[in-house]
């Protein structure tokens, strides 16, 4: 009988409680990203190879090759055509490609279908409920000139246009970058009305890219419910109701959609990040994320979640420059103050009150960095005409506009007796309000 757990190859038996020894560990540390590829590869060969580099020295090259030879066969063993005849697109018929095209099509789906029965979408699965638990400890805003002309700009299907990433400033040239965002709707029906990102999709973003550096930093799969993502947004709280987590879905399936292309080389030169004969661009989708529904053992229910697959491109970006606002995430649940005392009872949120809060987080996330570097980019008063234009609920009706800033009110109420800011001032014009004024 052969006694596993001396075997030469360094390959000991795993059995509960017991630890390799370094010799198995650094093999099983080789072999993991062999088993990561050939996952990655299973959801999307193409994605798999650009993600690992190996589009170079041919490899896509073989590898289509290979794929298209092994189409081709089996059209021919369905016809009865010579393969060569089949191979050439000048010569086979338009039953011949129509054969190729459902052939190309079952074989995805059958990658799709090993991808999500796989011992890896188990072990996913299995940590889910424990991924369920991510809450971030801060909440972090990515503040640079691609997310503001996503958002300020009609920016998206606008065609190639030249980013202002620096205004000219003395001697300093005005600095642009080569940019191009476009809606691609692939093979669905989805269509986008607005040209720019509102303010609330933004706050979803934030989220997101909150909840990711979360899971990294805590070495989680980063798969993200929208409940997960509705609990990380300003004004957010334990559970999504069906509204929010549809506005929600419908801001990930977007996010998915849009690809963005910028080419950053002169901005990274100048900021010393990259050398003068390096360059540097920016090639991905907004999100690059698989949807997927996970069912839960402990319950059985099945669970509708977001698998984000690479960093976001705003965050690679924002890191970068360090162009990132943070403030601890403890803001962001906003509860009533009564007496001068934080109630613990939740303040109503809609999705116009989430933009609003996220906002006014973000103004203050700047005055804040302002201080700290002794500089000033922008007033401490918050103007609610600019407010309400950015957020999207600027309205006629004086009623809800009272509303409104009321609801500014309670949330600056909250962050002033939380510690986040000092106080606030109201700035009058007649016998009218028109701003804030923060205090630090």
């Amino acid at each position: 009988m052969i006694d596993d757990t001396s075997r030469q190859d360094g390959e000991q038996l795993a059995m509960p409680g017991f630890e390799p020894e370094p010799p198995a560990a650094e093999t099983i540390k080789k072999q993991l990203p062999v088993v990561q590829f050939r996952i990655d590869f299973l959801r999307s060969p193409e994605d798999a190879l650009l993600k690992w580099g190996q589009m170079e020295n041919g490899r896509y090259r073989k590898w289509f090759t290979g794929h298209f030879d092994k189409l081709v066969a089996i059209v021919a063993q369905q016809t009865g055509a010579d393969p060569a005849q089949i191979a050439d697109k000048d010569k086979r018929t338009p039953e011949q490609q129509q054969l190729l095209l459902e052939a190309a099509a079952k074989q995805q789906i059958a990658r799709i279908d090993a991808f999500f029965d796989s011992l890896y979408m188990d072990a996913i699965k299995a940590k889910l409920p424990l991924v369920q638990g991510i809450r971030p400890t801060a909440h972090t805003m990515p503040n640079n000139a691609l997310m503001n002309t996503l958002q300020q700009k009609p920016a998206i299907n606008a065609g190639a246009f030249d980013m202002v990433v620096a205004n000219a400033k003395g001697r300093r040239k005005e600095i642009t970058a080569y940019t191009m965002i476009e809606f691609d709707p692939g093979e669905t029906s989805t269509k986008i009305t607005d040209a720019h990102l509102s303010e609330y999709e933004r706050q979803v973003s934030d989220a997101v890219i909150s909840l990711w550096i979360e899971a990294v930093k805590e070495k989680l799969p980063p798969i993200f419910t929208p409940d997960m993502i509705f609990r990380a947004m300003p004004g957010g709280s334990d559970t999504a109701s069906p509204q929010q987590k549809g506005a929600i879905t419908k801001t990930i399936e977007k996010f998915r959609r849009l690809h963005i292309t910028v080419d950053a080389t002169e901005e990274m030169r100048k900021r010393g990040v990259i050398g003068s004969n390096a360059t540097f661009k920016l090639d991905n989708f907004y999100l690059s994320a698989t949807h997927a529904e996970y069912k839960v053992k402990n319950g059985g229910q099945t669970v509708n979640a977001y698998k984000i697959d690479t960093e976001p491109i705003l965050l690679t970006y924002c890191n970068m420059t360090k162009q990132l606002l943070t403030v601890p995430a403890k803001y962001l649940a906003i509860e009533k103050v009564k007496k001068g005392r934080i109630s613990g009872e939740l303040v109503t949120m809609t999705a116009d009150r989430q933009a609003m809060t996220g906002y006014m987080l973000r103004r203050i996330a700047v005055m804040k960095h302002d201080r700290k570097n002794k500089v000033q980019t922008q007033s401490n008063v918050i103007l609610f005409d600019t407010l309400f234009s950015e957020t999207g609920t600027k309205t006629d009706n004086r009623k809800q506009t009272m509303i409104n800033r009321n609801f500014c009110f309670n949330v600056l109420d909250y962050w002033k007796v939380s510690g986040f800011i000092k106080g606030y001032s109201k700035q009058e014009k007649g016998r009218s309000i028109t701003g804030i004024v923060i205090e630090f």
